[in-house]
């Protein structure tokens, strides 16, 4: 663990960042005034850090080569950051987003943990970042990917576990200054998908955590603001680690509150849509949960609502409760619930211990079941507490 997380003490809250009127195409279609724009309503609400994502397309076109005009627009994104007083969290390989694989061509059908061209590809790219912006005051730290095994699943633990020490090792070598993280999300725990948190506790300075109650079958409702304290804290137990969490939230609606068709995990379902109101009960009750688990801090999914003229492309030409997950809206103007924000500014992260106590080869022997179990013995607990 890096001094900086070990020492780590103000409570971080945060937003995840695409732009509103162009989502995942905005590294193609970059910006200044844009980013100024979105990044001064995010610090006016009193958000501190942003989770950027370099969509892998992007930055390295074909193996080895590097866009450098989308590098130098990263480092243009970092220099308004700082301007704003924000941090970034850097998100390197991007890949899987919003219900959608997004893969370069040189990268079809490729095993990026075992493919030796692939990995000094991706070490190239990783690698090139980061001796890019090691010096922006900005800088918070890394995130390797978003939910890797979603883009690409490792064929077991061992080839996760290889993959994680390769790739920290060699951001390390160029920055070893800035702490590095990889998300875990709710499939990571309800099934053994080869990273396990013991695994990422060796390699990653902190842990971090992705959580949406709408999609956690196992939790008491689409609506419960448990689910992301309970998850933190799982994972601090099963790997012995500080826990930030990096994304958590709600598809909102001005209306009434709904179920509605969209397309999950690339199969059709139904996805509760959330009224402001709802919103705001679930936001207040994650955050104080986040912040009594011991989470280094607590980052929204996502900034805003999308702009309808972007509804016809990918991902939100299925996945359409992906449109309406935004703390503002897609006009700019900020939902109700903003005001949330306001009652966690300023905390000092919750000292609580953070020891490893549970056996991950036991857990992932029936990780749903040890899942289901371990939520049931959180909830009576804390209904104990409220007698």
């Amino acid at each position: 663990m890096s001094n900086g997380v070990r020492h780590m003490q103000k409570f971080l809250l945060g937003v995840n960042y695409w732009p509103a009127k162009k989502g995942m195409f905005w590294w193609k279609e970059f910006e200044r005034e844009e980013v100024q724009r979105d990044f001064e309503r995010i610090s006016s609400v009193g958000l501190e850090i942003v989770r950027l994502f370099l969509l892998w397309e992007d930055f390295e076109p074909s193996a080895n080569k590097i866009n450098q005009e989308a590098v130098a627009n990263l480092i243009e994104v970092f220099r308004i950051a700082r301007e704003e007083g924000l941090k970034i969290l850097l998100t390197l390989f991007v890949g899987h987003m919003s219900g959608a694989n997004w893969v370069p061509p040189w990268l079809v059908n490729r095993n990026i943990y075992q493919d030796e061209g692939i990995l000094n590809a991706s070490s190239f790219l990783a690698e090139t970042v980061a001796d890019s912006v090691k010096e922006e005051n900005a800088l918070f730290g890394y995130d390797l990917a978003n939910e890797i095994d979603n883009f690409v699943r490792p064929v077991n633990r061992q080839e996760a576990r290889k993959w994680l020490r390769f790739i920290v090792s060699r951001i390390k070598a160029v920055d070893s200054i800035h702490p590095v993280t990889l998300g875990l999300h709710l499939k990571n725990v309800e099934e053994d998908r080869g990273f396990w948190p013991e695994d990422l506790a060796e390699s990653c300075d902190f842990l971090s955590m992705h959580s949406y109650s709408i999609y956690a079958k196992w939790a008491d409702n689409p609506l419960d603001g448990k689910v992301a304290a309970f998850t933190n804290r799982l994972i601090t137990r099963m790997s012995g680690a500080k826990v930030m969490h990096t994304e958590f939230g709600l598809c909102t609606t001005m209306v009434q509150s709904r179920e509605i068709n969209t397309i999950l995990d690339g199969i059709r379902g139904r996805c509760y849509l959330a009224n402001e109101r709802e919103a705001e009960s679930y936001f207040d009750t994650s955050l104080r949960g986040l912040y009594e688990s011991g989470a280094l801090g607590a980052m929204l999914w996502c900034y805003s609502d999308y702009n309808s003229a972007i509804f016809n492309q990918p991902p939100f030409d299925k996945a359409v409760h992906e449109r309406s997950f935004g703390l503002f809206r897609a006009d700019g103007n900020p939902k109700p619930y903003k005001d949330i924000i306001k009652k966690y500014q300023g905390l000092e992260v919750k000292q609580i211990p953070v020891v490893k106590e549970i056996d991950n080869p036991v857990y992932y022997q029936e990780p749903l079941k040890q899942l289901k179990e371990e939520y049931r013995k959180f909830r009576e607990k804390e209904a104990s507490l409220q007698i």
